[in-house]
């Protein structure tokens, strides 16, 4: 039986009117006998609803965050070969369940994207939920032909995805980092302001929407120090919109 919170607000409605009920029968009458009725009202309460109150107690509970943790939040990955070496910047997210049990098939999307144009915040017109890659599943690629959609989330062991780039290979487009697409669909972002909306959906838990904005002013460097002030990263739990 599932047990959401707002089944156990109006469980405690019931609960609390009918003991106040019956306390306040105490006075004037046989204590022991009050006692019994309470007693009897709660193990039948018990016995209905014990094991949705332990499964939501035990419930996983998802929470994501920007992996570096350190301003602006980007991860510089050296790319290429000696005679073309390419730096890229990568916006990694991690997945902590915080929970007591394992959010089955959990996976990470793009539901939504907005960019702040002529002072106001756009939203993109027919966006279809867009996958992102797992970190480190270059090896389940290889071997099943195909990356990773879903994962099986251990309680408080860090999981981690890719939400997009910067590159002196695109010096001058954030690129998402996605196994598919949509043809009609925006996978490259200019220099300005963009908000990318980032759901988790798992079993037995709600989905859990992240905000990412990101903010740059263009023209990618290998230049760590440099690129990192033309650059800004921030996660919210709600839009920014």
């Amino acid at each position: 039986m599932k047990f959401s919170t707002s089944k156990a607000i109006i469980l405690a409605s019931i609960i609390a009117p009918l003991l106040l009920t019956i306390g306040a029968g105490i006075v004037g009458e046989n204590i022991w006998s009050s006692l019994g009725a309470i007693g009897t009202i709660a193990a039948v309460l018990w016995a209905v609803y014990h094991q949705g109150i332990l499964d939501f107690l035990r419930r996983p509970i998802i929470q994501i965050n920007l992996y570096e943790k350190n301003s602006p939040h980007i991860r510089p990955v050296p790319v290429g070969t000696p005679e073309k070496s390419i730096t890229s910047y990568i916006v990694t997210l991690e997945i902590l369940n915080l929970g007591k049990t394992i959010a089955p098939c959990a996976q990470p999307l793009v539901t939504q994207v907005r960019t702040f144009q002529n002072g106001q915040w756009r939203k993109v017109e027919g966006w279809v939920p867009v996958p992102l890659y797992w970190v480190f599943d270059e090896l389940s690629q290889r071997s099943t032909g195909k990356p990773t959609e879903e994962k099986d989330l251990i309680p408080h062991r860090p999981y981690l995805f890719n939400l997009g780039e910067f590159s002196t290979g695109h010096p001058d487009n954030f690129l998402l980092l996605k196994p598919i697409i949509s043809r009609s669909q925006k996978e490259a972002y200019e220099p300005g302001e963009h908000c990318f909306e980032v759901t988790v959906f798992s079993l037995n838990t709600e989905p859990v929407p992240k905000y990412i904005h990101i903010k740059w002013s263009g023209k990618c460097t290998d230049d760590v120090d440099v690129f990192k002030q033309k650059v800004s990263v921030a996660a919210y739990d709600n839009p920014t919109w």
